[in-house]
């Protein structure tokens, strides 16, 4: 296959997945040059807990960049975009003047907040939630993951009432490491898992981000 430089011709893709991170490269017709995987360690520190280290996936995503660039001769100049896709669900929290994540990720798998779930169903908060975000109330999904992490570790809760975190599915969070801090940002097919986000409206949903107590004025910029 011809991998000819072209300056800017060139699209790298990170996938982002649950057991590995994939970098590859793709040229201006779209046919695969080259491709690159670093897979990532799985913890279960406690029954039904599954986590990921963001700082390890991130360390992956940037090694898979520079070896699917320097194994084909090429530099950031000859890529025209980097797209992100992701393991949607999985999400974490970290403090935005630091940098560093407040706790492991939370994998989609994650059974951390079935409890809360269950006490939004048994107080009937189902058709409300399914008739703001299309889904139904599940631990599968971010929000009750993500108040599990606020509520539990040392420090969090007061630090999200100062507006010191940051929280985000991983694409956000690869997108904030990689502009170095200069963007924190997703898109609706992320927004959309999260149990937080209004589909009527395409807005963030300040009654739910409240509900699962993620202090709306803190957490979002």
């Amino acid at each position: 296959m011809n991998t000819t430089k072209t300056k800017g011709q060139f699209i790298l893709a990170i996938d982002q997945s649950t057991s590995a991170t994939k970098v590859m490269l793709f040229d201006a017709s779209a046919n695969l040059v080259h491709r690159v995987s670093l897979s990532h360690r799985q913890y279960y520190p406690a029954e039904g807990f599954v986590e990921h280290d963001t700082e390890e996936i991130f360390a992956n995503t940037v090694e898979g960049m520079t070896k699917v660039l320097q194994q084909k001769g090429l530099e950031a100049a000859d890529l025209a975009v980097v797209s992100i896709t992701n393991q949607r669900e999985t999400s974490l929290i970290w403090d935005k003047t630091t940098g560093k994540p407040i706790a492991n990720a939370a994998v989609w798998q994650c059974q951390r907040g079935k409890d809360y779930c269950k006490s939004l169903n048994e107080q009937s908060y189902g058709a409300k939630i399914r008739e703001k975000t299309g889904l139904l109330i599940d631990p599968y999904f971010s929000a009750s993951k993500l108040r599990w992490i606020i509520n539990n570790v040392d420090g969090a809760k007061q630090k999200a009432k100062n507006g010191d975190l940051f929280l985000g599915t991983m694409d956000c969070w690869l997108l904030w490491k990689l502009t170095n801090g200069k963007v924190h940002a997703t898109d609706f097919s992320n927004a959309c898992r999260t149990m937080l986000f209004n589909i009527n409206t395409l807005q963030w949903d300040e009654e739910l981000i409240s509900l699962f107590d993620l202090y709306p004025s803190g957490t979002r910029n």
